[in-house]
């Protein structure tokens, strides 16, 4: 090869390079949408609400530290069934495959 050839074949080696590793951004996922239910008898409180059908929704007790892992339904819709108190703090989210959502910070009343 020639000199400029060869800084030809190498400008588009390097501009070939650089293309494919730049990746569009990923847009962020919204939170899903949810109501959560004062505690029934039995000390447990109902969230339910809207979020994406192919993810999973996470409801996480921020005083005791427990959670309840969902899926949503194919049309989005989803029910989860947590122990909490009148007081506490419970986070939602979701998750689709390995990018969460924003949260929802949800108080029990």
């Amino acid at each position: 090869m020639t000199g400029w050839r060869a800084a030809l074949f190498g400008l588009v080696l390097t501009a070939a390079s650089g293309a494919s590793g730049c990746a569009a951004p990923t847009l962020p996922i919204p939170p899903p949408t949810a109501l959560v239910s004062s505690p029934d008898a039995t000390g447990f409180v109902t969230i339910m609400g809207q979020a994406d059908p192919s993810a999973f929704v996470f409801a996480l007790d921020e005083n005791s530290q427990a959670g309840v892992i969902s899926h949503a339904t194919a049309t989005g819709t989803y029910t989860i069934r947590l122990q909490a108190a009148v007081g506490d703090g419970v986070t939602v989210w979701q998750e689709i495959g390995d990018r969460p959502s924003q949260q929802v910070n949800l108080t029990v009343r």
